[in-house]
């Protein structure tokens, strides 16, 4: 449903490595999970920090 935040995801995705070290995703921690939404959240407000620039100088 919202394209920008499975590209986020899956770019997140490719280079993760959870704090618990744990490789299976169907064992992750909370913690693990929670590292994985902020690394996201990072991601996503990197690419909207990238696209006002972008309109600032336009």
């Amino acid at each position: 449903m919202n394209p920008q935040l499975w590209a986020a995801c899956q770019r997140v995705n490719q280079g993760f490595i959870p704090p618990s070290g744990i490789l299976n995703q169907e064992q992750y921690r909370k913690s693990d999970k929670t590292a994985f939404a902020k690394a996201v959240q990072e991601t996503l407000k990197a690419k909207e920090i990238m696209v006002q620039e972008i309109y600032e100088w336009a």
